[in-house]
């Protein structure tokens, strides 16, 4: 079976801060916040989502 390596947690939190700091709504993938949050970055995960809900 085939995976894609894992989203780094500090990379994450980086561009969503700065792509909302340049005025874009960024669009996160499901599969992104899902393997945050079994990573144990649930808050970030938690965050990222309800962002992308807002």
């Amino acid at each position: 079976m085939c995976r894609r390596p894992g989203l780094d947690p500090d990379a994450a939190a980086a561009a969503d801060a700065h792509l909302r700091a340049a005025g874009f709504a960024p669009s996160w993938v499901r599969a992104d916040l899902l393997d945050l949050w079994d990573s144990g970055y649930r808050g970030l995960a938690a965050h990222l989502a309800g962002a992308v809900s807002a």
